[in-house]
């Protein structure tokens, strides 16, 4: 017998005994029965293993029971009270600050600037020299000018003296024949000879004339050679150097940009399409600037324009609004930030908005018939936020079916009036009062009729608590 351990392959290893194994082998006979589960010990160990596992599913499993049918605790409310105050609405929009009038100031002839008399941010007076520009070409210009107006008077004077003497003569013609001392023949030639000279009259007059409007021409242009200030007002830039050209052929060059008046400013703002119909004329409006963020500007809408830009299939209109700037703060192009006032309420009743968006989690607790308050509650009504909060899909099917029927329709003086839910806390339970809601600034919303009272306390929340 081999003194290995023999396996036979056509039995199951539990048919061979360990009593077949002798001698010197590569596993005792202690080490043998631990590995065919024969040692007493090893059949202890798996029996409390599994006597544990059964006793902590045991304890598991009763915990479980336990959780499942202990009662939770109430909730805790957080609860805010209705109460008197006033509601803003407004409309934000971006713009930047601009000057009421600005004018360029470009040179209308061509030529050589020899000289820039202002600066940049310096105060002018209407009819204040800017700048020069070469005037030895047009002084040129003008004596040629000159000469010619000269000849053309000469001219003139020629053509006149001839024209006195064919007259004289066809008066003289005209005479003779009708005494029957001159042919009719000889009458045409003299009266013929009359016209040519009344027409070469008439020829230099007008190049006369023409030669005077060239002066005046000439003299124009020389007085448009020194640059001047049309307004009163402050050089917002300066375009120009000495030495520079300038050449005013199709397009007259800028040379200046002067504002009017720098006490008197104007906002443009960018207000949305959805937007417009809050803005009217009159609105008053505050706004703040990147170079002052801590103070606010005051200001009035002024104009609204009604031409339409549209980027990016965005559109906007323009709104003018007339602003004050006695101590020169604001500076043309600043980037200011502005909240229109559209609507404001005094001594509203009003509540936290919160209060409409909140839900009792138990959705069988029962809604108050409301007739105790004055007001009856709809059946089957679902809860409606303030107008613009956030609401679910199906809120908002519901608020525009309402808004079909006349339900959600704008109340009186534009204000926006919807149907919305609050819950108070009566009788250890949450009770839901049906309200009219009115316009809301984002935080609280508008309260009308009688379904609430000024210091009833509304749920806005439920307390968290630690477990």
């Amino acid at each position: 017998m081999s003194n290995r351990l023999r396996f036979d392959p056509g039995f199951p290893l539990m048919m061979v005994s360990a009593d077949e194994v002798s001698g010197p082998t590569a596993f005792g006979r202690k080490d043998i029965r631990n590995v065919l589960g024969l040692d007493r010990r090893s059949r202890w160990k798996r029996r409390i293993l599994v006597l544990l596992g059964l006793v902590l599913i045991a304890v598991g499993a009763w915990f479980g029971w336990q959780r499942l049918n202990t009662p939770k605790p109430a909730p805790q409310y957080r609860m805010e009270t209705a109460i008197r105050g006033d509601i803003v609405t407004s409309v934000s929009a971006t713009g930047t600050v601009e000057p009421i009038r600005t004018v360029q100031v470009g040179a209308e002839i061509s030529g050589r600037v020899t000289s820039v008399e202002v600066a940049w941010n310096e105060t002018v007076q209407e009819g204040q020299i800017l700048a020069r520009l070469d005037t030895v070409p047009i002084q040129t210009e003008l004596e040629q000018a000159l000469a010619q107006l000269e000849a053309a008077k000469a001219t003139t004077a020629l053509a006149q003296a001839d024209y006195e003497t064919a007259r004289r003569a066809d008066d003289r013609a005209k005479k003779l024949a009708k005494d029957g001392l001159q042919s009719t023949a000889s009458v045409e030639v003299v009266s013929g000879n009359r016209a040519r000279a009344k027409a070469q009259l008439d020829n230099a007059k007008a190049n006369r004339d023409l030669a005077e409007a060239r002066v005046k021409q000439v003299r124009t242009n020389l007085e448009k050679a020194v640059i001047r200030s049309p307004i009163n007002g402050v050089v917002l830039d300066r375009l120009v150097e000495p030495g520079q050209a300038v050449a005013a052929s199709f397009q007259t060059p800028v040379l200046f940009s002067i504002v009017e008046n720098l006490s008197q400013m104007e906002l443009h703002l960018a207000i949305d399409e959805a937007d417009v119909g809050k803005v009217t004329k009159g609105m008053t409006a505050t706004f703040t600037v990147d170079a002052y963020p801590d103070q606010t500007f005051p200001a009035t809408v002024a104009n609204l324009r009604l031409a339409p830009h549209v980027e990016q299939n965005v559109v906007t209109y323009l709104a003018v609004l007339s602003v004050d700037n006695p101590d020169g703060k604001l500076w043309p192009g600043m980037t200011a930030t502005a909240t229109i006032t559209s609507n404001k309420l005094e001594g509203v009743l009003k509540v936290p908005n919160v209060a409409l968006r909140f839900v009792p989690p138990d959705s069988q607790t029962e809604a108050r018939n409301g007739s105790s308050r004055g007001q009856g509650s709809r059946s089957g009504m679902p809860f409606l936020g303030p107008p613009g909060g956030g609401s679910s899909t199906r809120e908002k099917e519901v608020r525009l079916q309402q808004n079909r029927q006349g339900k959600n329709g704008p109340g009186p003086n534009g204000t926006r009036r919807s149907e919305g839910r609050v819950w108070v806390f009566q009788n250890g339970k949450p009770v839901a009062i049906s309200v009219t809601t009115g316009i809301t600034d984002g935080t609280f919303t508008e309260i009308k009729g009688d379904g609430l009272k000024e210091g009833d306390e509304v749920i806005v929340g439920i307390q968290e608590t630690s477990p």
